[in-house]
């Protein structure tokens, strides 16, 4: 629980559950759900749990399979009609930060699936090795030594977090053409790793 928050009753739990997956297309997984509330502190597990079990029971949610065919939750029509009469009672500052979190998580997956970078430990070290996948042939395909996790750790989310800094400035770098790559500046990119 968030002191920021404060205690969630029961129901304000279902209602927020139901309010995320009407605005998802695809359905989440209990994971998602709980990564998405437990980052900005809105419900705990435990209730989460029992939350998704009585909205189950009472046919409130199904669980149908997304597109990476994992089991995932999904609104009914009779949630979804007892959601437009209830709704309002969840604060729209709670029903915002619950939306805002699960926009967060949905970017995250995008973005590893969009760009591939992963850690492998080596005998002296580890090794980061990013890329960038387009049509056809990569962009840019790297490998980075670096002596710790930390360090390795550090790279990943620089990576994911900006990818195509990397690529404009690897690209401006062994052209030296910094004009045919544009203003070697960060992108917009949100930060989320």
């Amino acid at each position: 629980m968030n002191p920021e928050i404060g205690y969630l009753e029961d129901h304000e739990v279902c209602l927020l559950i139901c309010y995320l997956l009407k605005n998802t297309k695809e359905p989440l997984t209990k994971e998602e759900l709980n990564e998405i509330f437990a980052a900005r502190g809105l419900v705990n597990y435990f209730d989460l749990t029992n939350s998704l079990a009585n909205l189950l029971r009472m046919e409130q949610l199904e669980l149908v399979p997304n597109l990476k065919g994992e089991t995932g939750y999904a609104i009914t029509h009779k949630g979804l009609k007892n959601l437009n009469l209830l709704e309002h009672t969840v604060s729209k500052s709670m029903r915002d930060r619950a939306i805002s979190s699960m926009l967060t998580l949905l970017a995250k997956k995008a973005r590893l699936s969009n760009y591939k970078a992963e850690i492998a430990q080596v005998g002296d070290g580890f090794q980061v090795r990013m890329r960038l996948p387009d049509v056809g042939s990569d962009l840019m395909s790297l490998s980075l030594f670096v002596p710790d996790r930390a360090a390795a750790e550090k790279v990943w989310a620089a990576f994911l977090n900006d990818p195509q800094l990397l690529y404009k400035g690897i690209f401006a770098i062994l052209t030296g053409d910094l004009a045919s790559v544009g203003k070697f500046l960060k992108t917009s990119e949100e930060k989320l790793f």
